[in-house]
């Protein structure tokens, strides 16, 4: 309550009655000694070295009016003489046998003892001048004067410096401690029940505080009685300099979105343009038929709106997936591709799972996500998943979803899967080999039963999604390794799309190549012709193992080192690294012959062999999994379990 406490002391006295009475009652006010715009320079000095004003100012006379007028959000107690006060200094001048009359703030409550006076002195009419600024008080004592007034009791300070040019004597009463007493009082009630209010309401402030939008609440005279965080920053400006303010002073045409609001529908929302943002602000009668019907208004920054929406489809995206790209995207002059796409339309017209087969690199993706788009569940949900990128111990969780406090870590509320988040629309299950042999079973009641079980729950959901699946593996051969499971394999392929690699359309070679020049060119803002016959016949003759995908990372290196090299058959070369790759080749067989391992246990043995054959390949599962004729998945549970 120390500093929520000013008192603006206007002569010494003053300060000496309010420090003894602040000492008895405990409390530590700030208090100044100031008049006029000398106080309102000290308490813009306070404010400006202190975050938060203090809630009461005391003080009196003229000066209690200046600052009500400059901070109209703190409530300025005036600490007055009462009219007993005034009555004594009247009694006293009236004895001396002048005309005298009284100078006072309307509110001093003098009217019962001027009264009094009258039935005590036998007069019938006691003049009585009141004032409300320093305006005011030149007016009324030049009217004093005028009125043959010899004396004037009250006013202040200030109302003597004016008394003398007017040559009219002016009685300054002095505030007495009962007075200030009972000031101080009222200011210590008065943030005491602020302080409860605040209390009560602190749920109500911290939610308008944290909110991201501006909020600014008006009372029934359309002033400005909330102003958040956020309307500072839109309008550069304090809550302290604009509570109590009309909004037109911050915002002149304000009436567009007032008037809509009241006189028709209660609702209103128009775009303004405050400093150089866009900023929407709805408007929203509140208590429209009570006696002070309040008016909310909301500020959301466009800026802000359209970089949170962009943030929100990025999170949808990843949710629930929408396929990008369709048949008209796949590039080919190739009858084999031409036939595979034909195949391929008329699988998608109907509901039934298609096994998607080639080697990496193919586009396999590619057609998954043109098949859905053909298919009459375009408009629903493409969730593509990389069954090899998620963790064995997590696919459950994943895919089926999880209710609250099915495991340690479980999100409140539990979380749907990606089958649940599927429904009506397709998932994608690439690399759909590398899941373990027993999740296979799982995924085969799914798309039996077309229904899923959360973790942890004993509840049935149904569902209605079309699966698609794709591998680089002769899933034939993982059945007979016992990799993969043959029912879901036949479960899975009731179509199949079989994608030939880019060795065996030979003829598309130079269509793509030329195609991902173009792409890149214009991306890298470069100049790139167009291949010559000879440098096709390079690209027709390279054996391509990593099918169209490394075809796209060439070209993208030979236009960036276009303009490094005179001869553009040294920049296939380059971008081929044709030797390297001879010598690379030949070095991982060498390699690969040889694995030196200590005796030890079995399984210890069968981890240092993975291990050792991760570092050779710069810890790349897949291909490990591969040369040891293993699924993904197997592998990493072999690490797991011999650890």
């Amino acid at each position: 309550m120390n500093k929520e406490i000013l008192i603006v002391s206007v002569y010494p006295e003053f300060t000496q009655i309010c420090n003894e009475v602040c000492a008895e009652k405990n409390i530590k006010p700030i208090i100044i000694e100031a008049v006029m715009n000398e106080a309102l320079n000290r308490i813009h000095e306070l404010v400006s070295d202190h975050a938060t004003p203090p809630k009461v100012i005391i003080t009196r006379g003229a000066t209690s009016e200046l600052i009500q007028q400059k901070y109209k959000e703190i409530i300025v107690l005036r600490a007055e003489p009462d009219g007993l006060d005034l009555l004594k200094s009247y009694i006293e001048t009236k004895s001396a046998g002048k005309k005298t009359a009284f100078l006072v703030y309307p509110g001093q409550d003098i009217e019962e003892e001027i009264n009094i006076i009258k039935q005590i002195t036998d007069l019938d009419e006691v003049n009585v001048y009141t004032f409300i600024s320093k305006q005011d008080i030149k007016e009324q004592i030049a009217n004093a004067k005028n009125d043959g007034i010899e004396i004037l009791v009250g006013g202040g300070l200030y109302s003597i410096t004016v008394g003398r040019e007017y040559l009219l004597p002016i009685i300054f009463v002095k505030s007495s401690e009962k007075t200030i007493r009972r000031t101080i009082d009222r200011a210590i009630n008065i943030i005491e029940t602020s302080n409860r209010r605040d209390h009560e309401n602190e749920r109500f402030r911290t939610l308008i505080a944290s909110i991201n939008d501006g909020i600014i609440s008006l009372d029934e005279k359309k002033r400005i009685v909330l102003f958040n965080h956020t309307a500072e920053k839109i309008f550069n400006k304090k809550k302290y300099e604009v509570i109590g303010s009309p909004l037109y002073d911050i915002l002149p045409n304000v009436n567009i979105i007032l008037d809509k609001c009241h006189n028709i529908k209660e609702y209103a929302e128009e775009i303004f343009l405050i400093g150089n943002k866009k900023i929407i602000i709805e408007s929203i009668l509140m208590n429209k038929n009570g006696h002070n019907p309040e008016t909310m208004l909301i500020l959301q920054d466009i800026t802000k709106i359209n970089l949170l929406e962009r943030t929100i489809r990025q999170k949808l995206k990843t949710k629930r997936m929408e396929a990008k790209y369709n048949f008209n995207d796949i590039i080919t002059k190739s009858s084999n591709i031409r036939n595979t796409i034909e195949n391929a339309k008329k699988y998608a017209a109907t509901d039934e799972t298609i096994l998607i087969t080639g080697e990496t690199g193919t586009g396999k993706e590619l057609f998954a996500h043109s098949i859905h788009n053909y298919s009459n569940r375009s408009n629903e949900a493409f969730i593509a998943i990389n069954c090899s990128a998620i963790p064995e111990h997590l696919l459950e969780s994943e895919l089926f979803g999880y209710e609250e406090g099915s495991f340690t870590g479980a999100k409140k509320g539990g979380k749907s899967g990606l089958f649940e988040s599927a429904h009506g629309g397709t998932i994608f299950l690439d690399e759909i080999n590398s899941l373990a042999f027993n999740f296979q079973s799982k995924i085969l009641r799914i798309i039996q039963d077309k229904e899923v079980l959360r973790v942890g729950s004993d509840k049935i959901i149904p569902i209605d999604v079309r699966v698609l699946a794709a591998t680089n593996k002769n899933l034939i051969k993982e059945v007979e390794k016992n990799l993969f499971r043959d029912d879901l394999y036949y479960r899975i392929s009731t179509f199949n799309i079989c994608i030939p690699s880019l060795r065996e359309r030979k003829d598309d070679i130079s269509l793509l190549a030329n195609h991902f020049i173009k792409l890149y060119s214009n991306k890298y803002n470069k100049e790139v012709k167009t291949l010559s016959n000879k440098q096709c016949e390079i690209l027709i003759n390279y054996p391509w193992y990593g099918n169209i995908r490394e075809l796209e990372n060439t070209m993208k290196r030979y236009v960036v080192l276009f303009d490094k090299y005179s001869s553009n058959e040294s920049i296939l070369t380059t971008c081929l690294n044709l030797n390297d790759k001879a010598e690379q080749s030949n070095s991982n067989l060498d390699i690969a012959k040889t694995i030196n391992i200590k005796k030890d246990t079995l399984a210890n043995m069968e981890r240092e062999i993975i291990i050792n054959l991760l570092r050779q390949n710069t810890w790349k599962k897949n291909q490990v999994a591969e040369l040891l004729e293993i699924s993904r998945a197997t592998l990493w549970r072999k690490l797991k379990d011999n650890h």
